[in-house]
């Protein structure tokens, strides 16, 4: 993975939905050995900071020095074919350089809920024609390639055309056959860097493992020939709007005079894809209805300690704060009186199903956002030549702020909202579609008039007062603070716009034509 053959190229990973037609005994075994590496690697990092606790930096550096090769000899004495050890190495450097920049602290892996079994390609990768004309008896990964003609049907046909067979070699004779979903085309002259059998676990899910294949691709850049001029202004930022109706995810203003809303529908799901799960009518089907349901979750398991709680003698160390995983360890332990064990068992029989149908639900409401995440990201940097928005943009810092009462106390709609995956599709889209993005300072792009410069006082109300009696949507005037410094940071094709920008030119307005899957999210505003 470090060895790159074409480091100008752009790196991605193409995942693919896998369905295997039968898991052999050495996946778990590989599995179970990379997380006891990982726990100790834990275990030696934990010991040695114990260690260097109360010494100096100067006093620490040998007691450091030697971790490195201890932690390498660690490595050594596993069972691990050299690929599954590197991973390991590679994820906890990674994490503890982290942990270390952060402040945080470095978990052992309790529970086997994540599986990532790596094949690497020596010197740097292998072609892409190599990798799918491979002879049948390839021992690492064998995909069967389809015709290209397949990505140019309609969605719908393309989904039941797209499937292929293909196989991922363990150690030894093991082999895991599968049916995957190549649902999209690899560019010509890719270099496969890595293939990786990945699963992740969900006990509430229908089928508790998912599982996918995943590519390391070093790909040819996209050359791009675009010769129009348009810059927008990105304010990113959610706010409840429309008596909760939706949430304000952003805000644009662009060269052209035009100004958009970004809107997130508080969505809702269909309800008979779910209904088969309960005796009745589905009832929950938006975000609303679905942390109502989480509240229900949580309140049955205080009604559980409740009974629990007269039968219990003597009452367990840490009761008051116990939760589902407490109630499910105490389940198992043998000691529990029958009526206890009774309790438990109703409880747990309510708690899965109720977990099922959360778990339904929120698959398909967090899949419908990032469709039209992905979606948004696309028409927009298709449309826009230049996107400025905040470069130290933190969502993290946002929310642990005390000067930020807008997000505080409202985790839930931060976490629906998820702009950092917004951002994250944006730029993806970006580096796709040949636009560019432009980092601006976050300081007072909110308070400073975008006429004046002059400082309003902060406050968390939609519209401000800035000086000389002016009041203002802040959002709005965040995005043309942006659009003013990306302007600035333009060359002088762009002085053209500098009417608009005092907005003496509003007739020059030209109307956005906004795809139909995007109308609800993407809506023009007159401010």
């Amino acid at each position: 993975m470090r060895k790159r053959k074409r480091p100008d190229w752009p790196q991605r990973v193409y995942q693919f939905r896998a369905y295997p037609h039968q898991l052999p005994d050495q996946l778990w075994t590989t599995a179970k050995q990379m997380q006891t590496l990982w726990n100790a690697l834990i275990d030696l990092r934990e010991s040695t900071k114990a260690l260097t606790k109360d010494l100096s930096k100067a006093e620490a550096k040998p007691h450091w020095g030697q971790f490195n090769g201890m932690m390498q000899g660690i490595a050594q004495q596993s069972p691990l074919n050299c690929e599954a050890r590197q991973t390991v190495m590679d994820r906890f450097q990674t994490a503890s350089r982290r942990a270390f920049k952060e402040g945080a602290t470095l978990h052992k892996q309790e529970r086997l809920d994540r599986i990532m079994i790596p094949h690497r390609f020596t010197g740097g990768g292998i072609s892409l024609q190599h990798f799918f004309h491979q002879s049948i008896r390839a021992q690492r990964i064998r995909i069967v390639p389809l015709a290209s003609q397949i990505y140019t049907l309609p969605y719908r046909q393309r989904r039941k055309a797209d499937l292929t067979q293909g196989a991922f070699g363990l150690d030894g004779a093991s082999t895991i056959s599968f049916t995957c979903h190549l649902h999209r085309p690899i560019p010509e002259g890719a270099i496969i860097k890595q293939a990786l059998w990945v699963g992740k676990f969900n006990r509430y899910r229908k089928q508790p493992w998912t599982w996918h294949v995943q590519l390391v691709v070093e790909e040819p850049p996209i050359q791009h020939e675009r010769t129009d001029t348009v810059m927008m202004g990105l304010d990113l930022g959610w706010r409840i709007m429309g008596e909760g109706d939706y949430l304000r995810i952003g805000f644009l203003a662009d060269s052209e005079g035009r100004t958009l809303e970004l809107r997130l529908p508080m969505l809702k799901t269909d309800t008979r894809k779910v209904r088969h799960l309960l005796q009745h009518e589905c009832p929950i089907s938006t975000i609303y209805d679905l942390w109502d349901w989480e509240t229900r979750i949580g309140n049955a398991v205080e009604i559980c300690k409740e009974q629990l709680r007269e039968r219990l003698d003597p009452i367990p160390l840490g009761f008051v704060q116990m939760r589902q995983g407490g109630l499910k360890k105490l389940l198992r332990e043998e000691t529990c009186s029958p009526a206890v064990q009774t309790i438990l068992q109703d409880w747990e029989e309510v708690n899965t199903k109720w977990r099922q149908i959360q778990t339904r639900v929120t698959d398909r409401l967090v899949g419908r956002k990032r469709w039209l995440y992905r979606n948004l990201a696309s028409w927009l940097t298709k449309t826009y030549r230049t996107i400025c928005w905040e470069g130290d943009f933190s969502i993290k810092k946002l929310a642990q702020s005390e000067d930020t009462p807008i997000l505080q106390n409202a985790a839930k709609f931060r976490q629906w909202a998820a702009l950092g995956e917004l951002r994250l599709y944006l730029k993806q889209a970006a580096a796709k579609n040949g636009c560019t993005l432009i980092d601006a300072p976050q300081a007072f792009s909110t308070l400073a008039d975008h006429e004046t410069g002059e400082l309003a006082q902060s406050s968390p109300a939609l519209l401000i007062e800035y000086p000389g009696g002016i009041v203002r949507d802040q959002d709005f005037n965040s995005a043309m603070n942006l659009l003013n410094f990306g302007l600035s940071q333009m060359p002088p094709v762009f002085e053209q716009n500098e009417a608009l920008r005092k907005n003496e030119a509003q007739e020059r307005k030209k109307p956005l034509i906004i795809p139909d899957v995007l109308q609800a999210v993407a809506v023009p505003c007159s401010l």
